[in-house]
């Protein structure tokens, strides 16, 4: 797919996937806009990103304020007249159990993991609309909201269901719309080595024990690895963008061939609990 002429926002574009794909999408060619909260981090993506090639331009934004997103769409119409990708990637990890008195880790999961995406969608889609030729808005979500529910971290797997929520229910709207160059989609990776969980990044070999415990087979990536698949599945047109055997074995070294098969047993162990009305203990983790 050529990326020459098309212009792509990427919201958390300083750290992680969004800073691996915002990096690759310049240099196939795309004028970028990097967003994230922290300005700093965002020059510094900036310079990454163009240093591999095409147009790109940083814009510190806070996903969980409205006007500071709408700033942003501002900022980029203004300099380029279009958007032909909005990945709307930010998001941030969240503590707080179901039980105890906890809530700030809550509030603040929904300010930017829900409030942050819808603000994202109000203020690029329409605009979006009103232009030619084939889109894609993209939401970054988590196996662990629709992978079954890793119920140990239920304000972080909420948030992440209820995004995947609001991406199918845009796609039903503009399919409604006849709007048939319009494509959503949701991201969903594998275990990628971010900050989404701070910039300690010691802690991604307990984190893949932690999942293996819990029946997850888990192999920690680079972004890098994994940005590739991201544009495979524009290019592919699909709603549910991830990790494939086959993307798996060309990108990321085949190291999540196991968690691929076991993400189709608990999809699977899911829906038959649902048919069979039984409890949820096949699909939690």
């Amino acid at each position: 797919m050529e990326w020459d002429g098309r212009v792509a926002v990427v919201t958390g574009g300083s750290t992680g996937i969004g800073r691996a794909t915002a990096a690759l999408l310049a240099e196939r060619g795309a004028s970028v806009v990097v967003a994230a909260r922290r300005a700093e981090r965002v020059e510094e993506a900036v310079a990454h990103a163009a240093a591999r090639g095409g147009e790109v331009l940083g814009v510190p934004t806070d996903i969980a304020d409205l006007a500071s997103v709408q700033r942003l769409a501002e900022v980029t119409f203004e300099r380029f007249g279009r958007v032909d990708l909005a990945f709307f990637n930010a998001g941030v990890s969240a503590s707080g159990g179901a039980i105890d008195p906890d809530l700030d880790g809550w509030k603040r999961a929904i300010d930017i993991n829900v409030y942050g995406l819808l603000h994202c969608i109000k203020a690029f889609v329409p605009r979006m609309l009103e232009q030619e030729g084939e889109r894609w808005v993209l939401a970054t979500t988590s196996g662990s909201g629709i992978h079954g529910t890793a119920y140990n971290t239920p304000a972080y797997a909420m948030t992440k269901a209820a995004e995947v929520s609001i991406m199918e229910s845009l796609y039903g709207q503009l399919r409604d719309a006849g709007e048939d160059d319009v494509h959503a989609g949701v991201v969903v990776p594998p275990l990628v080595r971010t900050n989404l969980g701070g910039d300690d990044q010691s802690i991604w070999p307990k984190v893949e024990q932690m999942l293996r415990s819990k029946g997850r087979p888990a192999t920690a990536v680079e972004a890098e690895q994994f940005a590739p698949a991201v544009l495979d599945g524009i290019e592919r047109r699909s709603f549910w963008i991830g990790v494939t055997q086959e993307n798996d074995a060309l990108h990321m070294g085949g190291h999540n061939q196991d968690n691929v098969a076991r993400t189709h047993e608990i999809v699977r162990a899911k829906a038959e609990s649902m048919i069979a009305e039984t409890p949820p203990d096949p699909y939690l983790w």
